[in-house]
């Protein structure tokens, strides 16, 4: 599943060119705050699923930044229609479209450490379309 959304509070503001760096600094520094997460690295995950209730998001770590988007990892576990857990990745690319914040979220079911790089290419991918299609 795929979703976008432009937080509200940055609707107004005409980002910076070195915005992009700027998140993905304060993702390296501070990322497990900002999702009240644990900060273990992608190899680390089956241990953050296991310490994780339904719901309760963990940052894994930033997987990738250039100069377009930075791009970083979570892991979450939901429930399905009938009740079962399942552990989910979300791979957020944070960029700049039209001068304007873009949260950009990719999410897959959990196969193995493998499915953040799977789904971080699929991500580049679309982020690029996104900003074609808006810059």
């Amino acid at each position: 599943m795929a979703y976008y959304l432009a937080p509200k509070e940055a609707m107004n503001i005409q980002m910076p060119p070195d915005a992009v760096q700027q998140l993905c600094a304060t993702l390296r520094t501070g990322g497990e705050e900002i999702t009240r997460g644990y900060r273990g690295g992608v190899s680390r995950m089956k241990e953050v699923l296991n310490g994780i209730k339904v719901g309760e998001p963990r940052f894994l770590s930033v997987v990738a930044e250039d100069a377009t988007a930075c791009y970083f990892a979570m892991v979450q576990k939901i429930e399905d229609d009938v009740g079962r857990e399942e552990a989910q990745v979300v791979v957020m690319a944070n960029l700049i479209a039209r001068g304007k914040l873009i949260y950009y979220y990719l999410s897959a079911p959990y196969v193995s450490n493998a499915s953040v790089t799977t789904l971080l290419a699929k991500h580049k991918i679309n982020v690029a379309a996104v900003l074609q299609a808006n810059n």
